[in-house]
């Protein structure tokens, strides 16, 4: 589809220097985590500091000239990433079901709320009539 049509559509138009783009950020990226970590060697006297500091510069140096030589690295460390945030995922919302919905869940049900006016009861239907129209100038301001 010509790119034209796809942007008049709202479609994404595809870009072709985006791998070497996000090869380069990697690239970049990486050595700022790697000399942070050969900082943090050097400040508690490790003796690894050196080597990291080197891997540091060569990914800048790979990034900023020749990010495409990064796509090794880059595929099997995406797809780490990908599966370390699906289990993340599912960890963070497993905790959030289990540690507050549930209890709050349980309480309410304790209380015997019915937190969402879910039954009848002494009417037919789940309408709330209005009580008293709002002022006409407030449907100016919906937001």
């Amino acid at each position: 589809m010509d790119e034209g049509i796809r942007a008049r559509l709202g479609l994404p138009v595809p870009d072709p220097d985006r791998p070497r783009k996000d090869l380069r950020v990697f690239g970049i990226g990486l050595a700022v985590v790697l000399s942070f970590f050969a900082f943090l060697s050097w400040r508690k006297a490790g003796a690894a500091w050196p080597y990291e500091l080197t891997l540091a510069a060569v990914c800048a140096l790979l990034g900023g000239l020749r990010p495409m030589a990064l796509g090794p690295v880059y595929k099997p460390w995406m797809k780490a990433a990908r599966a370390i945030g699906k289990a993340n995922t599912w960890l963070l919302m497993a905790l959030v079901y289990y540690l507050v919905i549930t209890p709050y869940a349980f309480i309410a049900r304790l209380i015997g709320g019915d937190l969402l006016d879910e039954r009848l009861r002494d009417r037919e239907s789940y309408w709330h009539p209005r009580s008293g129209l709002p002022a006409p100038e407030s449907y100016r301001n919906q937001f």
